[in-house]
């Protein structure tokens, strides 16, 4: 939602250029609000987000990818192994 706000033309985007009308101080507020909008996450939630996100991606996304991945080894003539996946 903060990032609509922010990029969309919406109606609060609007008044804020209406009260703001340097860019440079836009700008400002808009570096502060996507900081402060920012969650810093450790390495291992992050892995962790990403282990579960992964896993709710249904198959059949998984067997196109590892097809693509085995035809373009073959016209690259690349080892692409590590871009399997289990």
């Amino acid at each position: 939602m903060v990032r609509d706000l922010l990029y969309k033309e919406t109606f609060f985007k609007k008044i804020i250029k209406l009260a703001v009308p340097s860019d440079k101080w836009r700008n400002k507020i808009k570096g502060k609000v996507n900081s402060l909008n920012s969650t810093n996450y450790s390495n291992e939630e992050s892995r962790h987000e990403l282990v579960k996100n992964i896993k709710m991606l249904p198959k059949e996304y998984f067997n196109w990818s590892n097809k693509q991945t085995r035809n373009l080894s073959e016209i690259s003539n690349l080892n692409l192994d590590d871009w399997m996946y289990d």
